[in-house]
Parts: C-alpha cells; structure tokens; sequence
C-alpha cells in the first residue's frame, strides 16, 4: 500500500512582512530572561538580490515521488485523485506518468535514501481556472515554479532555482516559469521604501500585459510577479507583488512597507474582506471542475476566510489593537451574507 504525503507550499506574503522578518533576522541577538526576543537597532540591515517571476492566476498544484512509492498529486491542500480531482490536474498527471517520471529522473541526485520525497510545485491554469486574464483563454497547462526536497519531517529544503531550471516538456504544456519574462531587483533593507516605486511600476507592467499570456500569442491582464531571495544566510525569501485589480484588500498605498493602520472593526472588514478575497475563497473550497456551490460547505468557506485573512493581515491587525475573536465574528458575518447571497442566485 502507497504511503503517500502531503508535502506543503507556504504562503508567499506581502513585501512589508518580507522586511519585517529580514529586519528582524537582522537585528536580533538573543531572547531576555522571560524568553522574549532582543533586538539590536544598530546593527545594519541587508541588501538583498530577489528574481521575480510572473505569478499566474490559475491553482497551486504539485507533484510528488518517492522511489518506493512511486507519484501523484496534490492541490495547495490535499492529496488529490482523478476521482476527487482539483480542475482536471491529477487526470491530467495520471496521463502523463511517464513524462512526470522523467522530470524525477533528472532530480536523482537529491535522493538522500528510498524515503526521500521530491515535489514538482507549479500553477495549473488555462480554460474555466480563475477568469478575466489573459491565460484563462489558453488550453490547460501547468507552469513548475518550486521543487521542494523532503528527507523526513524535520528536514525539508527548496531546491535554488538553477537546479530546476531544466524542468519542461513543451509537448505535453509542462512549461518552466523561468523561461518567461523574469526580473532582478535589488532590495537595501536600510532603505527599503526606496524600492517601492521600482516595484509598482514592474507590477503595473504585468497587470497590463501578463508576459506568459502575451508568449501564448494571447495578450491581456497579468496577476503580478512572485519575488524570491536564496541565500545560506538568509534561506528562501518570498514575496508577492499584485495589481490593482487583484488586491485582496482596499489599501491605500500599493505597496508598502507598513501595516495600515485601521481605527476599528467596521474598517478592517471594508479594508479586508474584499470581493477578490471571497471569490479566492470559492476558488479553493470549491475546486472540482464546474462545480456548483454547496451550502453544505459553508463552513469550510467562512473558515477559509477568516484564516486567509489573520494569515496575511495578522499585523495590520496588532498594528491596530483589534481583537481577533471579535474580527473572526464580524468576517463570517459578511462572508455568510455574501456566500448566501450567491448561492441563492444560483
């Protein structure tokens, strides 16, 4: 019997969090006596090189190895089957073994022993995945964009971006997302609002014409670009850059370097609880192909939203001194009115 894994892919968060944990990776020295973290103000910050890589609009998918376990898929949360699929991606895999075996033999090298796992993360996008960009249009294909190595629990690692450059198979619309449109930015953490212009012009480009859209011969809308940093001292860094038009909030600024503070519940749920973050939610929980919405996963909806949103906003809610368990009630509440709102229009 299979003893098959879930290998996770971490949530890429925004840039002002990314210079938050490099701040404090920077200036940290120890813990006090009541284990709490000591910082040291004078001690410089980096100046870090990130890639940038054009972030598709489609869903987080991944194929995993192991030599005595052979393949198989997975969504961004789940084990999937072409029984219990994600849009078609493990029918699409358990069609193409054979191609999918070849890309592993390629990766050998890092089998540490027959229980190591190597997994294949990339976007399956195209037709009926997500709507109004430029990729919606084009036949399905899936774009690797990580292979992550796990040796046991404990020790698991990203492989650097060089060593999986080499992972496509045009023939069977497996792409590498190195090949497109990618970019270099190089981010002084002393002064890292000095990048903020760079950074939303470079993403006002993509929003206006995704490069991988534009490469199929279909122009149209970009989602934004993916930023990664890889280094022995500082590991593997990750943000993400969104256009306007897909925001999952109603921020003020673009893109910044600083929670926005909110001055109480009313305006964290308009700030925060966006149209763009509902329909994720109904994307994620809802991932069979053409499937209709089911009231009988409504809980798993609400409880999606709330977590996406302490997942990604928990410091704008600390900047602003609310209180989680009364922000939780008040997102359902308006993620049930909204769901309800749906559904009954069906």
């Amino acid at each position: 019997m299979n003893k098959q894994e879930f290998i996770s892919y971490p949530k890429i968060g925004q840039f002002r969090q990314t210079v938050q944990d490099v701040e404090h990776a920077a200036q940290y020295i120890g813990n006090d006596n009541e284990e709490n973290p000591i910082y040291d103000l004078s001690k410089k910050k980096p100046q870090l090189n990130f890639y940038g890589t054009v972030k598709l609009h489609g869903t987080n998918s991944g194929v995993s190895y192991r030599e005595k376990d052979g393949i198989w898929a997975q969504s961004r949360s789940n084990i999937i089957t072409p029984e219990k699929d994600n849009n078609g991606f493990a029918a699409f895999m358990n069609n193409h073994k054979l191609v999918f075996i070849e890309l592993f033999e390629t990766l050998k090298e890092h089998l540490k022993d027959e229980n190591t796992i190597i997994t294949i993360f990339g976007e399956w996008a195209g037709k009926r995945i997500q709507k109004g960009m430029a990729i919606n249009n084009l036949p399905l294909f899936f774009s690797i964009f990580a292979v992550k190595i796990s040796y046991d629990k404990e020790t698991r690692f990203f492989l650097e971006k060089d060593k999986w450059k080499h992972l496509k198979n045009h023939k069977y619309r497996i792409y590498n997302i190195q090949d497109w449109k990618n970019w270099k930015i190089n981010i002084d953490f002393e002064n890292a609002s000095d990048s903020l212009e760079q950074l939303n012009n470079l993403v006002a480009e993509v929003e206006n014409e995704c490069p991988v859209g534009h490469w199929f011969g279909n122009n149209g809308v970009g989602e934004g670009i993916v930023w990664v940093h890889e280094s022995e001292r500082w590991g593997t860094l990750r943000f993400k850059t969104k256009g306007e038009k897909h925001k999952n909030t109603k921020a003020k600024t673009k893109i910044s370097i600083d929670p926005e503070i909110q001055k109480n519940i009313d305006s964290f749920i308009e700030y925060a609880v966006t149209e763009n973050r509902l329909n994720q939610g109904i994307e994620v929980i809802f991932t069979q192909q053409n499937e209709n919405l089911d009231i009988k996963k409504m809980g798993a909806f609400l409880s999606w939203v709330a977590k996406d949103i302490e997942a990604e906003e928990m410091d704008v809610i600390i900047k602003s001194n609310l209180e989680i368990k009364q922000l939780t009630k008040a997102i359902s509440n308006i993620a049930r009115k909204w769901f309800l709102e749906k559904w009954n229009r069906l």
